[in-house]
C-alpha cells in the first residue's frame, strides 16, 4: 500500500523517527496505528461512560466545570501516559 502525506505530515514523522529511533517511517506509523488502536473508544467504552455521567447527573453528582481543572487532570494523564510508554 502507498499513501500521499501532505508535506507537514512528513516533516511531522521524520521528526517522529529522528526523536523516537524508529528504524524507518514505516515502523513509526506501523506504532501509531496500534497505538490508535489500543487507545480508540469502543461504543460500548463510550456509552458505559455515558450512563455513570446520567446516573450522576440524576443522584445529584455533579459540579461546576473547571476548565483550568480538566486542563490539570488531563496533562496528568497523558504524563503518566507517556512514562508508561
Amino acid at each position: 500500500m502507498q499513501i500521499t502525506l501532505s508535506p507537514d505530515a512528513q516533516d511531522l514523522l521524520q521528526k517522529q523517527v529522528a526523536r523516537d529511533g524508529f528504524p524507518s517511517a514505516e515502523a513509526a506509523i506501523e506504532e501509531a496505528i496500534r497505538f490508535y488502536e489500543s487507545h480508540r473508544p469502543t461504543p460500548e467504552s463510550f456509552l458505559g461512560k455515558l450512563h455513570e455521567a446520567h446516573e450522576a447527573f440524576e443522584a445529584g453528582d455533579v459540579a461546576p466545570l473547571d476548565a483550568d481543572d480538566v486542563k490539570c487532570r488531563g496533562r496528568e494523564r497523558l504524563a503518566a501516559s507517556e512514562a508508561a510508554e
